[in-house]
């Protein structure tokens, strides 16, 4: 009995070393996740709440101040001539403008106010009343010269939560591997529809519902081919188009949409004003190409659009190419291009906008045009 007694207290020892083991475990990992937190609500260079911090905690005011009726503030300070200020004594200068003037307002405010830095404004809330916190919000938006910088691939990083090296290259991250956007759509206000990468994901709906509209239909024979390698060399279909010969080659990509201020003054191409033809593209870095569509699949489509009562609008881009650009020169006598495709905003971002009308009215298009080809079509330009 006492052996017995000796081995269950041994085994009950045993167990609470393990417990106390396994509490240690867990408050360590508690006090790294705390660190993460801070890290992720904490600009980096002030040291101060940033502009993830400052929309919860502002959410959390404005509900406390409407439950209990009383007051809330909210104040923002822009530092006059701090563009200047980057240019005279260069960046690091300003970084330090910017942390001596965090530290000088955080060491003036009362223990029950918040301060926070929202992309590079100074703002601090002391339980005050604004009628409209949108306002402020728009304030704060990038400046324009901030909202064309390309940032170097040195200050480019994606966090994923992992703590060290080994445990990101245990997971399959490493070297090489795609970083993409997380997938998804948004329906927006009318139809519209916003979403990752529209502008190849439109294009793929477009051919399944050509594919579906042509069934049992007369007319030239037809090879739906898809591919995204365009956005890496621009020569993803150039394949399929050597090994099939074609006569004529029409991509179907998204095409610029002007109808937002930042690009109204490249051309009048509208969303859900109907599909887009191209009628000049060219790129001139690295790649110095461009596609001029032939004049008989111009007269093709516009005889189409009047037939299928679609609506037609044009484009003219520089900085825009396709795997026509390609396809354009294959063969003996080249190959008869042309790019069609449907209005998109904020091509190449996380969210792309476009209307689905227009795919509806893309794939109309193109279905009249296909039913317009016949043995009198003349593709060999004059000389």
């Amino acid at each position: 009995m006492a052996l017995a007694t000796a081995n269950h207290q041994s085994n009950l020892t045993g167990r609470l070393e393990e417990l106390e083991r396994r509490n240690q475990l867990l408050e360590a990992e508690v006090q790294r996740l705390r660190v993460y937190k801070d890290y992720a609500y904490t600009d980096a260079l002030t040291e101060i709440p940033n502009r993830r911090f400052y929309y919860e905690r502002m959410l959390q005011e404005i509900a406390r101040s409407r439950r209990g009726a009383h007051p809330l503030t909210l104040a923002m300070i822009d530092l006059d001539f701090f563009k200047e200020i980057n240019q005279n004594v260069g960046h690091r200068g300003g970084d330090q403008v910017l942390k001596f003037f965090s530290q000088f307002i955080r060491a003036n405010l009362r223990q029950e106010d918040v301060l926070c830095v929202l992309g590079g404004l100074v703002n601090f809330d002391t339980g005050v009343r604004v009628e409209d916190e949108w306002e402020f919000a728009k304030g704060a938006a990038a400046a324009p010269e901030e909202r064309y910088q390309v940032r170097p691939i040195a200050q480019l990083a994606v966090d994923a939560g992992f703590a060290s090296r080994q445990e990101a290259e245990a997971a399959g991250v490493r070297v090489g591997t795609p970083v993409v956007y997380l997938p998804r759509s948004i329906e927006l206000a009318a139809g519209r529809v916003a979403g990752t990468a529209v502008d190849d994901r439109a294009g793929c709906v477009a051919l399944i519902a050509l594919a579906e509209a042509r069934q049992g239909k007369p007319g030239p024979n037809l090879h739906l081919v898809w591919s995204v390698q365009e956005e890496h060399n621009l020569r993803g279909v150039l394949p399929a188009a050597t090994t099939l010969g074609p006569d004529i080659a029409i991509a179907i990509d998204a095409l610029l949409a002007c109808d937002t201020p930042e690009v109204a003054d490249r051309g009048d191409v509208e969303l859900g004003g109907g599909p887009t033809m191209s009628m000049f593209s060219f790129h001139g870095r690295g790649t110095l190409n461009g596609v001029i569509p032939h004049p008989a699949l111009v007269r093709l489509m516009e005889a189409a659009a009047t037939r299928a009562a679609v609506p037609l609008q044009r484009s003219a881009h520089s900085g825009l190419l396709t795997d026509l650009s390609y396809i354009q020169f294959a063969g003996a006598l080249g190959v008869a291009c042309l790019d069609l495709g449907v209005p998109v905003r904020y091509s190449h971002s996380a969210l792309e906008v476009v209307d689905p009308r227009d795919i509806v009215g893309l794939v109309a298009l193109l279905d009249a045009a296909l039913d317009g080809i016949g043995p009198d079509l003349e593709l060999i330009r004059s000389p």
